[in-house]
């Protein structure tokens, strides 16, 4: 019984698989569309749901290896912060010893990624020019805004100075509009299956 229940499952997922392949293709080659009425009735009732998230751009200085020594040589740099020195000052005098100090990043705080949780406990809501650090940054991917090339960053201790802060916000009714789309073009080659006889 407990099997018959996981292929029903199965079966199911399938089918709303195929059924949004199906409607994919249908808004590809036109042959199903959504009107700016429906997608103004879908973000009435589900605007609230789609979010552009808290982004930080930060610029700052990260120390890699052996965490202690990471994290002692950040700790350093936050006391000479704290003792009054500019941190574009002390960013420059490491930099000047070594360029791979230097890390510059924006990041979006979307909490389905878990392994900058860890990092938004400190950033969020954090001002431009607030000091923040030390901090566990974890390995990650960069996309060049210019170019789309992928540069991969591995992780270290940082200690950054945020440059500029977006705070959450709703999307609007154009930005939101081809998420909007998806459940619409899904109902709609659902009835169009169901017309043509293909009950799932």
């Amino acid at each position: 019984e407990r099997q018959a229940g996981i292929d029903r499952i199965h079966r199911r997922n399938l089918g709303n698989a195929a059924v949004l392949y199906r409607a994919q293709e249908a808004m590809r080659d036109q042959s199903l569309t959504v009107s700016k009425e429906e997608l103004e009735e879908e973000f009435s009732l589900r605007g609230s749901e789609f979010r552009k998230y808290e982004r930080i751009l930060f610029t700052g200085l990260i120390f890699r290896g052996d965490e202690n020594a990471a994290r002692a040589e950040a700790a350093k740099v936050i006391q000479r912060v704290q003792s009054g020195e500019p941190f574009p000052a002390i960013q420059a005098e490491y930099v000047a010893r070594n360029p791979g100090f230097r890390i510059e990043s924006m990041i979006e705080n979307n909490p389905s990624i878990e392994k900058f949780r860890g990092f938004w406990q400190q950033a969020s809501g954090a001002e431009p020019g607030q000091i923040l650090g030390p901090i566990y940054l974890p390995p990650s991917d960069r996309v060049d805004a210019t170019t789309g090339a992928v540069e991969r960053i591995g992780g270290g201790i940082v200690v950054l100075m945020v440059v500029e802060r977006t705070p959450e916000q709703q999307k609007t009714l154009e930005e939101a509009a081809d998420e909007l789309a998806i459940p619409i073009m899904q109902a709609k080659m659902m009835e169009r299956l169901r017309q043509a006889g293909i009950e799932r």
